[in-house]
C-alpha cells in the first residue's frame, strides 16, 4: 500500500527539539527529545522517505538535516528564520506551536515558494566557521586596542592615537614612556588581550590562506580590487561558485544589501538596506567596499563612488557600491573570468603579497 506524504516540522533549542507531524487529514502528533545522539535515532526511527521534513535554519539544523536526509532518506528542507517571521505571526508563542507551524507551512506551500536555506557541503562549513570566528577576533582585537586607547586618555594624554596602537612594539614602547602608576598596569593586560587576539587570528589566516589555495575561484575573487582572502573565503563560503543562485540581484538581497521598497499606490520610495541574510558576508563585502574605493586601481567602481558622493553620505554611497561589488564578483564567479581592467601582473604581485599560491591564472 502506497504510503501518504507527512508534513513535519521541528522546532530546535540549543539541547532539545520539538517535532509536530501532520498527515494529509491533519491529524497532529507531537512529540519532544533531546538533540544528542539517542535522541536524534529516536527521531529518525519515526520517519519515512516519504516525509517532508523542515526545520529553522540555526546552529545544529545543518547537521541534523544531513543526519535525517543520510540515516532516513526524507526530504529534509532548511527554512530561513528571518522569513518565517513574516510569514506565521503567531500570538501563541511555544516549542509545540512553533514546530506546527512549520509542519502546516510545508503543508500548505510549493517546494519552491519555501523560503529555503541551501545546505552547504562539509568544507562550505568549515570555511564558514573560520569566517565567523576570524571576524570575532578582530572585533575583539579592535575593542581591546580602543580601550587601551582611552587609557591615555584618561591619564591625560591625548597626542597619542589609536593608530599609533596598531603595532606591539608601539604599544609597549608608548606605554612604558607615557603611562604611570595604574594606569600602567591596566595597559598591560590590555596588550596581552591584543597580543593574545593576534595570535589566533594568525593562525585563522593560516587557515584562510589554507581553503584559497584549495579553491578554484579564488585568483578570479581576488583580481578584484579591495578584495583580499578574508572577502574571498567569505564568499566561496556562502555564495561558492553561484550555481544556487538566479542571478545577482539574488546574492545582493542575500547578503542583506538590498533596499526596502515602501510602494503604495504610486509612491515608491526606496529605504535603507534590509540587513536581511548573511550578516558576515555583508560585513567583509562593505570592507572591501572601503578598501576599493581608497586604492589607486578601483576603476569604474571607484568612479561611480566619486560620483554618488557628490550627492549623497558616505555611508550612502559605500553601500551602493558594496552592493555592485557583491553582484560583480557574482558576475565573474559564474561567467569564470577575471576581472576585466585587472592586468596579470597586478594578480600576481596581489597573490604574492598574501603569499597565496594559486595555479592557473589565465592571461
Amino acid at each position: 500500500m502506497e504510503e501518504k506524504i507527512r508534513y513535519v516540522g521541528i522546532d530546535l533549542g540549543k539541547r532539545t527539539y520539538q517535532c509536530a507531524i501532520l498527515d494529509e487529514k491533519a491529524k497532529n502528533q507531537q512529540f519532544n527529545g533531546k538533540a544528542d545522539g539517542i535522541g536524534l535515532e529516536r527521531l529518525a526511527k519515526r520517519l519515512g522517505n516519504d516525509d517532508l521534513v523542515g526545520l529553522e535554519a540555526g546552529n545544529n539544523a545543518f547537521n541534523i538535516a544531513r543526519y535525517l536526509t543520510d540515516r532516513v532518506g526524507c526530504h529534509v528542507v532548511v527554512l530561513n528564520p528571518g522569513k518565517l517571521a513574516m510569514i506565521y505571526q503567531s500570538l501563541k508563542k511555544t516549542d509545540r506551536e512553533d514546530a506546527v507551524q512549520i509542519a502546516r507551512l510545508l503543508q500548505r506551500n510549493p517546494g519552491e515558494e519555501l523560503p529555503t536555506v541551501p545546505l552547504p557541503t562539509k568544507k562550505e562549513e568549515e570555511e564558514r566557521s573560520v569566517v565567523a570566528e576570524l571576524a570575532t577576533y578582530k572585533a575583539d582585537r579592535t575593542r581591546y586596542i580602543n580601550r587601551l586607547h582611552s587609557v591615555f586618555l584618561d591619564s591625560g594624554i591625548t597626542t597619542i592615537t589609536k593608530a599609533d596602537l596598531k603595532t606591539a612594539s608601539n604599544r609597549e614602547k608608548n606605554v612604558l614612556t607615557l603611562l604611570t602608576g595604574r594606569h600602567v598596569r591596566e595597559a598591560r593586560r590590555l596588550i596581552e588581550m591584543v597580543a593574545y587576539c593576534e595570535a589566533i587570528i594568525e593562525d585563522l589566516e593560516q587557515e584562510t590562506k589554507q581553503f584559497l589555495e584549495s579553491e578554484k575561484n579564488t585568483g578570479i575573487l581576488m583580481s578584484v580590487p579591495g578584495v583580499g582572502p578574508a572577502t574571498a573565503l567569505a564568499f566561496i563560503a556562502y555564495v561558492g561558485d553561484g550555481s544556487r543562485f538566479a542571478n545577482a540581484d539574488q546574492v545582493a538581497n542575500y547578503a542583506g544589501l538590498t533596499p526596502r521598497v515602501d510602494s503604495s499606490g504610486e509612491t515608491h520610495r526606496m529605504g535603507p538596506i534590509s540587513k536581511r541574510g548573511c550578516a558576515y558576508l555583508r560585513r567583509v563585502i562593505v570592507q572591501a567596499a572601503w578598501s576599493l574605493v581608497r586604492s589607486k586601481s578601483g576603476g569604474h567602481l571607484k568612479e561611480a563612488y566619486k560620483t554618488l558622493i557628490t550627492r549623497k553620505p558616505k555611508a550612502v554611497a559605500i553601500i551602493a557600491i558594496a552592493r555592485r561589488l557583491v553582484k560583480l564578483l557574482y558576475t565573474l564567479v559564474t561567467k569564470k573570468t577575471y576581472y576585466r581592467y585587472s592586468q596579470l601582473k597586478e594578480r600576481l604581485a596581489k597573490l604574492k603579497y598574501h603569499k597565496l599560491q594559486i595555479i592557473g591564472l589565465g592571461s
